[in-house]
Order: C-alpha cells, then sequence, then structure tokens
C-alpha cells in the first residue's frame, strides 16, 4: 500500500464519522424541539385557565362570593392596599 491509499482510508472514514455525527445531532435536536412544543401547550393551558378564572371572578356580585371563590379553588390572595388596578394580559 502506498500514501494514497492511506490518504483515501482515512479520508473516508472522517466523511463516514462526520455524517453519523451529523445524524445523531439532528436526532438531539429533534427531541428538544418536541419538548419545546409539549411546554408550549402546557403554558397554553395555564393561560386558558387563568382567563376561566379571571372571568368567573369577574362575573361575581359581591366580595364574599369572591373570598369563597378563592377559598373553594385554593388560590392566593394579593393584598391590595397601595395597588389600584391589576391587569392580567396574556
Amino acid at each position: 500500500m502506498n500514501y494514497t491509499n492511506i490518504i483515501i482510508i482515512v479520508s473516508a472514514l472522517t466523511i463516514s464519522i462526520m455524517f453519523f455525527g451529523g445524524v445523531f445531532m439532528n436526532l438531539g435536536i429533534k427531541s428538544s424541539r418536541e419538548e419545546l412544543i409539549a411546554a408550549q401547550r402546557e403554558i397554553k393551558e395555564l393561560k386558558d385557565d387563568i382567563k376561566r378564572y379571571e372571568i368567573e371572578i369577574a362575573s361575581l356580585s359581591s366580595p364574599v362570593n369572591i373570598i369563597n371563590f378563592i377559598n373553594t379553588n385554593n388560590l392566593k390572595t394579593i393584598p391590595i392596599k397601595r395597588i389600584k388596578v391589576i391587569r392580567i394580559k396574556e
């Protein structure tokens, strides 16, 4: 064997290693993308729950009903001594 055969074998091995490295990196990106999509779905569900609670609280007529609603749903109360307006945005 001469040096050209050795160079061809080494270059073929290098190209195959690069190919398989690219394939495994692509699989890692695909799995992380699926995790990101699942997290985005969960965030959307939480936003929908917040909107639903906001609508239910807005539809209550008296402060007694609001306090009962907070207690039955285990919600955290916010002291509003200095707060004039509370805005919940999407």
